[in-house]
């Protein structure tokens, strides 16, 4: 038995190709993270990751810089490999 269920992913069918030397994984927004500021250039992420796409509710969103975010706001990132 495991402690935790799976959760389920909030971008189900986007693939990356094996070609590209990059990864994707999500990063679910929590209170910690917004405790600089909310917009999506002040919570962090490592110089070489891409958010993609927001997942927020059952709408999807394209990033800017300036977006803001919310708590359970689901991030699409790619990063290169060599960082994750």
């Amino acid at each position: 038995g495991l402690s935790e269920p799976v959760k389920e992913s909030a971008f189900q069918g986007i693939d990356i190709s094996d070609d590209i030397a990059a990864t994707t994984s999500e990063l679910e927004i929590t209170s910690d993270m917004l405790a600089d500021g909310s917009t999506l250039k002040e919570i962090g992420l490592q110089s070489d990751t891409l958010a993609v796409m927001v997942r927020r509710d059952d709408r999807y969103i394209v990033p800017k810089g300036d977006t803001r975010l919310y708590m359970g706001d689901v991030l699409l990132l790619v990063s290169n490999d060599k960082c994750i």
